[in-house]
């Protein structure tokens, strides 16, 4: 489960970098 969920949140993020422009703001939630 655990290592799907890292998947998702992993390809999730690279969408989120490529829409915003690589906003740090972004890793900060999610790390």
């Amino acid at each position: 489960f655990y290592a799907r969920l890292a998947v998702i949140a992993t390809c999730y993020l690279q969408d989120v970098q490529q829409q915003q422009g690589l906003q740090p703001e972004n890793k900060r939630l999610f790390f």
